[in-house]
């Protein structure tokens, strides 16, 4: 299994290649929140001052003031791929074992969108670990990449440099990529997974190449999947009901993630406490949201909950009023998107997550939720150390982490990070 090299922050040791998951077109929630003022801009330079552990830089790129239609967005772990209104896909950042799905892979960076290989009629994509999953728009998969752990679905464990189809998976509604374990959900409301033992849904720990129906889940709205990994973790996989509560698996509990109340690992569904009015949800390996019809609650572990608290939270707590139409989740931070187009985070800001503009420090949280410079976005997707966004004026931007080109920027470096939205350069 190549998964290298190791990053290690604080307690967490994680896997750099990578990977969030799907994220929906269209608003799912009803926005309380005050709009911002100005757009302070996704082209805006700062100066900033370099701050131990990379060089802190805002590189200008313009788009010419727009870019293609983007129907789905996904940033993952070192990698971010999108969806165009033209069925076509584009992949940028790392590409050691295929994952950016144009046919070729190398030790060197892609920090320009590439077109992947053969697919004419796509209509969402989800970038995991080392892989990417698009749904094609009569309702088949098809994944690319890295494939040590089965999450191709395609019936091996073979890496693939270009798209090849699930094996035996129809009527497709939603595609969810993660770590170690890929989530399908199906019209009927059915939910199927497939890799590593004991990740993917059931109690098995044999390795699944092919997709399997977890059972006890039925009548599924969403599905959030956790988009990035480490040694030490598993995929979260947590998926929203018609009947408004989340349930949620992993192998892995440490840090209170299902929101039962307990840190006890559960391989199958498992209700998150509390929750039954939920209209959106995220995940990420080590903890969760949701949208309530009071706000938005998050649980899990310390510093990223959004609650102003430093304890790891075993049960959902209140972390917002306002009824985000949209969460997306990377591994230390979430952020979200208010129906308006404002996007708030929270979490790490180690690498400029936050989006704001300030200057970047190793050891920053943002305790609870601050505003970004995004203000009018339609799609958001948080990876595993960088955000993205496609605006109403069809521009795509991203900020944070950018060491394999996952910004779009064309400026790969394994020191550079912005807390600054920047045109992606197609």
């Amino acid at each position: 299994m190549r998964r290298t090299p190791l990053l290690t922050l604080g307690l967490f040791t994680l896997l750099a290649p990578a990977c969030v998951t799907q994220q929906d077109s269209a608003d799912g929630g009803v926005d309380a929140g005050s709009d911002v003022a100005s757009d302070t801009g996704s082209d805006a330079a700062i100066d900033s001052t370099p701050t131990e552990g990379g060089t802190d830089t805002s590189t200008p790129t313009d788009g010419g003031g727009g870019g293609p239609e983007v129907k789905s967005l996904s940033a993952g772990s070192e990698m971010t791929c999108a969806a165009l209104a033209d069925g076509t896909v584009r992949c940028w950042g790392r590409n050691n074992v295929g994952q950016l799905g144009n046919g070729a892979k190398t030790f060197d960076p892609v920090g320009r969108p590439v077109q992947v290989t053969g697919l004419t009629d796509a209509i969402a994509v989800s970038a995991g670990v080392e892989y990417a999953c698009a749904l094609r728009a009569g309702g088949t998969v098809v994944c690319w990449g890295g494939n040590a752990l089965g999450v191709l679905g395609n019936g091996t464990a073979t890496d693939s440099l270009t798209p090849t189809p699930v094996t035996g998976l129809t009527g497709v509604k939603e595609i969810a990529a993660g770590f170690s374990a890929t989530c399908a959900l199906k019209t009927d409301g059915t939910v199927w997974c497939w890799g590593r033992g004991g990740d993917y849904g059931t109690t098995s720990l044999t390795q699944s190449n092919v997709p399997v129906q977890v059972t006890g889940l039925a009548n599924v709205q969403h599905l959030a999947n956790a988009n990035e990994g480490g040694t030490s973790f598993t995929s979260l996989v947590c998926a929203l009901l018609a009947d408004k509560t989340v349930q949620c698996f992993s192998n892995y509990n440490g840090s209170g993630q299902l929101g039962n109340g307990t840190k006890d690992s559960s391989r199958t569904p498992a209700p998150v406490s509390g929750i039954g009015d939920a209209s959106a949800i995220t995940a990420s390996l080590i903890h969760a949201c949701a949208v309530r019809a009071d706000g938005t609650w998050c649980w899990g572990a310390s510093q990223l909950v959004g609650d102003g608290s430093v304890e790891n939270r075993l049960l959902p707590v209140k972390v917002s009023p306002t009824l985000f139409a949209e969460l997306s989740s990377g591994f230390e931070h979430t952020c979200a998107r208010e129906t308006g187009g404002a996007v708030w985070c929270w979490g790490s800001n180690n690498r400029g997550q936050s989006g704001d503009g300030a200057t970047i420090k190793v050891s920053d949280y943002r305790l609870s939720p601050a505003k970004s410079n995004v203000t009018d976005a339609v799609l958001l997707s948080a990876g595993m150390f960088h955000n993205c966004v496609h605006t109403k004026t069809k521009r795509t931007l991203c900020w944070g982490a950018n060491n394999f080109g996952e910004l779009g920027w064309g400026t790969p470096s394994s020191s550079e990070r912005t807390s600054v939205p920047t045109e992606v350069i197609w």
